[in-house]
């Protein structure tokens, strides 16, 4: 390289505008969440023994400080599945699926994010779900709409901290260049949530969501090595208010030493012109041990019986591990 293409390089790179200075990561991280279980399903007549995955799955995610007082965050995570061996199988459960993957920018403003992210309904019901991503999360047996929703096309806003409060809004997109459901928010979803102590409660709402209106409320309470927990929700499709859904759950959980024995249940019901289509219950039962900080064994039983003019049960009994890197 001769001397005067040299310099013009040097003066270009002096010339650019000064670069992020990495704050923290990128990290990797990850969970491995598998099981033996055996479930007898009287719909499907099926009484299997089986390998389940239970919400697996690996991301990467970060900061970046600026040198504008802002902050740039960022996560990238997929949901994998050890028990798949190609991307699309044959019986379409696909090896990988998107979880929560944004960029954002975060100050004393708030954080602003952009990409596919739980709707601050979802997000709203914190820790409550003590069996969450196993075979009893409630998103897996509500009635109708579960409210369980992740978003690819979302603008996130999630407020600084006001004393114990914390208020988030997000806008979703339809996308649809040929219906109705192209503008900037053709679905929105806000929550606000009270921390304080070892007391958690949010109120959460779905408006024009995957086509329905939601409200949630939730609340968590913990007492030395006690918990207890509660979640109600009701809605209405938003197209058709004759299609309601309501459902509930509450759950209680001790700790002693490296166990945690937990106990669930839930309700719901889907109505039509107030006639039931859905009726379902749940109950599940667990322990958790402890071997190590990213590391339990757990043993669960879970019980389901649902009524849709027929009435069968569903019972699944899990053991595994999980480890968290």
């Amino acid at each position: 390289m001769n001397q005067r293409l040299l310099a013009l390089v040097i003066g270009s790179v002096v010339a650019l505008p000064a670069a992020p200075i990495l704050a923290e990561g990128p990290t990797v991280y990850g969970r491995l969440d598998v099981a033996q279980t055996y479930v007898d399903d009287d719909a499907n007549d099926d009484k299997l023994w089986a390998v389940d995955s239970y919400s697996s799955r690996l991301g990467i995610k970060g900061e970046l400080e600026t040198d504008s007082d802002l902050t740039i965050v960022y996560q990238y995570e997929l949901e994998i599945d050890p028990e798949e061996e190609t991307l699309n199988s044959s019986d379409d459960e696909n090896f990988l699926r998107a979880r929560d993957q944004f960029v954002g920018l975060q100050s004393n403003f708030g954080l602003l994010r952009i990409g596919r992210m739980e709707t601050p309904l979802k997000d709203s019901q914190g820790k409550v779900d003590i069996f969450n991503d196993h075979e009893a999360d409630f998103k897996n047996y509500f009635a109708g709409e579960n409210g369980e929703n992740r978003f690819g096309n979302s603008v996130n806003y999630t407020s600084p901290e006001f004393g114990p409060l914390t208020a988030q809004v997000a806008v979703i997109q339809g996308e649809d260049p040929t219906g109705e459901d192209n503008g900037f928010a053709d679905g929105i979803s806000t929550s606000l949530a009270f921390t304080q102590d070892n007391i958690y409660a949010a109120f959460g709402v779905d408006q024009e969501v995957d086509g329905w209106d939601l409200y949630r409320l939730t609340g968590i309470a913990t007492l030395g090595d006690f918990g207890a927990g509660a979640l109600y929700q009701m809605g209405e499709e938003s197209e058709d208010s004759s299609v309601e859904m309501s459902g509930w759950l509450i759950n209680g959980f001790y700790k002693l030493e490296n166990n945690i024995f937990k106990i669930q249940y839930s309700q719901s019901e889907e109505e039509e012109d107030g006639a039931s289509v859905e009726d379902v219950d749940m109950i599940a039962v667990g322990i958790d041990h402890k071997l190590s900080d990213p590391t339990k064994l757990y043993l669960e039983y879970t019980m389901v019986t649902s009524d849709t003019g027929t009435e069968s049960d569903r019972n699944v009994l899990a053991g595994g591990i999980q480890h968290n890197f």
